[in-house]
C-alpha cells in the first residue's frame, strides 16, 4: 500500500483509503461533500483537495452507500463494513507531542522518531529556542520520509513566559497530551571559575525553564484528566559529580520538583516520568554555559589539574559508556506507552551501583569516597607518575573535553 490519504473533520476522528483504491476520491469526494452539509467547510481540513472531484454518475447507489456507512461510522466511532468487503480504518486522534530543545540531541531525535512512527498516530509540535537552527531537523525529517502533518516546528524559548504563552497558542489541535520539557544547559568547572551571570543562566533553563513549562501545561491537562510529562533528568540528578555542581543542583531540583508533582497528580489522571540519562554523543556539550572550565585562572593549581584529570576520566566514561541518541529515544518511548508509566526510567544501568551506594548510606560517606576514587584516581584520569595532569590537559583535544555524564 502507498502513503495513505486523510479525511479529517470536527469528530476529531479520520478514515483512511489507500490511494490506489477505486474509492479513494470517489469516497471522499462524497463523504466530505455530506461532512460539509452537517458541519460547514472551516470544520473539513481537506476539503478543498476534493470539492472538485465529481463521482461517477454509473455506480450511485454502490457510492451512497459506501459514503452512509463511513458516516454512519464517523458518529458512531465505530469500524464501517464497506459494500464489497472494502476495509477503512477509522482511529482516534493522534497524540499531541510537544517536545522542548529541538535543535539538536535527544529533542531532534525524539521529534523525528515520533513523527516518523509508522503507526502515524503523533501529531510532534518540535519547539527551538531559534527558528533559524531548524534546518538540520527539517532536513532529516525530509529524509526520514515524516508524513505532512505530522511535524510542526514552533519557536520557545523556555526562558520567557510569553514565548511559551505564544507557542502554546498555535497548537491548533488545542491541547498538549504529551509534554516533554527537555531544553537543557551545562555548567563545568571549578564553582569559583565560572563566569558572572552563568548560574543563574544554568538554573534559569533547567529549572525554572521547566517549571515555566508545566505552569503553562499542566493546568490543561488536569482539567482534562489526562497527559503525560516526561523531562529529561540526569544521573547527575540522584548523584553529585565533581565540578557539576550547579548543573547536579538543577538537576536534583528537578528529581525534587517531578517527585512532588507524581504524588500530587495520581488522582487528576496525569503522569510525571524523568528519563535519567548517562553520556549521550550529543553536541550537548557544545552547550556548557560559560565554556568548559569557565575562568580557570581564578581556580588553584591543585584545583585545576584535578579538573584536567577530570576531564580525562569523562573523555573514558564517554568512550566505554557513552550512547546513542537513538537509544535514548527509546526509552522515552517507553515511558511515553506504558499504560502505567514509573517515576523514573534509566536510559542505563552502569551508574546504577553508585546511585544505589548513595541510597544506602544516610550519611553520605560511603559515596563521598567512591565518586572521588572514581573520578580521580583511576590510572586513566592520572598522568603517567600519578601527576601532571595539567600538562596532559595540553594534549587534550575539543572531542575528549566534553561535558561528563551529559543527559542531552
Amino acid at each position: 500500500m502507498g502513503s495513505w490519504g486523510h479525511f479529517n473533520c470536527s469528530y476529531s476522528c479520520s478514515f483512511l483509503l489507500a490511494p490506489e483504491d477505486p474509492l479513494f476520491p470517489l469516497v471522499g469526494s462524497l463523504f466530505l461533500r455530506e461532512l460539509t452539509k452537517e458541519f460547514g467547510t472551516d470544520h473539513i481540513y481537506g476539503a478543498d483537495t476534493f470539492n472538485e472531484m465529481q463521482p461517477p454518475s454509473s455506480e450511485p447507489s454502490y457510492l451512497a452507500a459506501a459514503t452512509a456507512a463511513v458516516y454512519q461510522a464517523m458518529t458512531a466511532d465505530q469500524s464501517p463494513a464497506f459494500p464489497g468487503s472494502l476495509p477503512v480504518h477509522i482511529p482516534m486522534d493522534r497524540t499531541v507531542v510537544l517536545i522542548t530543545g529541538c535543535s539538536s540531541g535527544i529533542g531532534l531525535h525524539l521529534a523525528l522518531r515520533l513523527a516518523s512512527d509508522p503507526s502515524q498516530s503523533f501529531k510532534v509540535y518540535a519547539t527551538l529556542r531559534d527558528l533559524a537552527s531548524q534546518g538540520p531537523l527539517l532536513e532529516a525529517a525530509q529524509s526520514r520520509g515524516c508524513p505532512p502533518g505530522s511535524l510542526e516546528t514552533l519557536q520557545l524559548d523556555v526562558r520567557d513566559a510569553d514565548s511559551i504563552a505564544a507557542a502554546q497558542a498555535r497548537v491548533t489541535e488545542g491541547r498538549v497530551d504529551v509534554l516533554v520539557c527537555n531544553a537543557g544547559r551545562g555548567l563545568v568547572g571549578p564553582l569559583e571559575a565560572h563566569k558572572e551571570g552563568s548560574v543563574d543562566a544554568v538554573l534559569d533553563v533547567n529549572l525554572t525553564g521547566t517549571v515555566r513549562m508545566l505552569q503553562a501545561f499542566l493546568p490543561d491537562m488536569k482539567r482534562r484528566r489526562s497527559g503525560r510529562i516526561l523531562v529529561t533528568g540526569s544521573i547527575g540528578g540522584l548523584m553529585a559529580l565533581p565540578f557539576n555542581a550547579v548543573y547536579c543542583a538543577s538537576k536534583f531540583a528537578l528529581e525534587g520538583l517531578c517527585e512532588s508533582l507524581a504524588i500530587l497528580l495520581q488522582p487528576f489522571g496525569v503522569h510525571v516520568s524523568l528519563i535519567e540519562c548517562g553520556p549521550v554523543h550529543t553536541p550537548f556539550p557544545e552547550k556548557v554555559e560559560g565554556g568548559l572550565g569557565g575562568m580557570l585562572d581564578r581556580a588553584d593549581a591543585e584545583t585545576r589539574d584535578l579538573f584536567y584529570r577530570y576531564c580525562r576520566h569523562c573523555e573514558r566514561v564517554i568512550r566505554e559508556a557513552g550512547q546513542d541518541p537513538e537509544e535514548v529515544v527509546e526509552v522515552f518511548l517507553q515511558a511515553l506507552r506504558a499504560p502505567r508509566p514509573a517515576l523514573r526510567y534509566f536510559t542505563t544501568e552502569r551508574f546504577l551501583p553508585l546511585v544505589q551506594l548513595r541510597f544506602s548510606d544516610p550519611s553520605g560517606s560511603d559515596y563521598v569516597a567512591a565518586a572521588h576514587k572514581s573520578a580521580f584516581h583511576d590510572k586513566a584520569a592520572e598522568g603517567s607518575d600519578g601527576n601532571g595532569a595539567e600538562a596532559e590537559a595540553g594534549k587534550l583535544g575539543a572531542s575528549e573535553l566534553r561535558a561528563p555524564l551529559a543527559p542531552q
